[in-house]
C-alpha cells in the first residue's frame, strides 16, 4: 500500500508521553468524556517485583513512538514492520499494512474517513514478556456527523529492539456515542 500523507492525522493524549516515561497508565476517571486527563500513576511491574527507576527497554521504545509524526520515529520500526487492523465495520481500512509507509497509509485513510477527527487516548500499557507490549486505548472520532468512542487494544511485537508487528483490535460491539466536540 502506498503512503497517502507524510504525517498522520492522529491525536495522542498529552499525558501519554509522561505516562509512558513512567512505564504506567491508569484508566481515566471520566469515562463519559473522550478527553485526556492527568491521572495518578500505577507502575507496570510483575507481582511482587520491587519498584525501580529502570524502565523496561520495550517501554523505552514505545515512549519514542509518535503517531502524529511517524517520520520522526521511523527508526524504531523494523524494515519489514506489519500493521494488522481488524474491523469488519470499516472494510475500507480493514487489512494488513506493510512498513512505515503502510502505517502512514492506514492513518491517512482513517483520517480521511473521519474528516481528521480521529484521536487516540492511551489508557494502559503492559509488558508481556520480552517480546510483546499491549496497549489499551480509547479511540474517538466523528463519522457521518456522529461522534463516538470505542476501546481497542494494540499488541506490539518487538524484535531486536524494533517494532516488528502490531495488531490493532477495536471493540466494535461496544461503541459509545459522545457529544460533539
Amino acid at each position: 500500500m502506498e503512503a497517502e500523507a507524510t504525517t498522520s492525522p492522529v491525536s495522542v493524549s498529552p499525558y501519554a508521553v509522561n505516562r509512558l516515561s513512567q512505564g504506567c497508565f491508569r484508566p481515566e476517571t471520566d469515562r463519559d468524556k473522550c478527553e485526556s486527563t492527568t491521572v495518578e500513576s500505577e507502575v507496570t511491574r510483575a507481582p511482587g517485583e520491587a519498584m525501580t527507576d529502570d524502565m523496561h527497554p520495550n517501554l523505552s521504545l514505545m515512549k519514542q513512538l509518535n503517531l502524529k509524526d511517524l517520520d520522526a520515529c521511523e527508526t524504531i520500526f523494523a524494515d519489514d514492520f506489519v500493521w494488522h487492523y481488524f474491523n469488519e465495520r470499516m472494510p475500507e481500512i480493514d487489512g494488513v499494512y506493510r512498513g512505515v509507509d503502510g502505517l502512514k497509509s492506514f492513518f491517512a485513510k482513517l483520517g480521511k474517513n473521519s474528516s481528521g477527527s480521529f484521536e487516540v487516548n492511551p489508557i494502559d500499557i503492559r509488558i508481556a514478556g520480552d517480546e510483546l507490549v499491549v496497549t489499551q486505548v480509547r479511540n474517538c472520532m466523528t463519522l457521518d456527523n456522529s461522534s463516538f468512542e470505542f476501546d481497542a487494544v494494540v499488541v506490539w511485537r518487538i524484535v531486536n529492539g524494533k517494532l516488528a508487528e502490531a495488531w490493532d483490535i477495536p471493540a466494535v460491539n461496544t461503541i459509545r456515542t459522545v457529544s460533539k466536540r
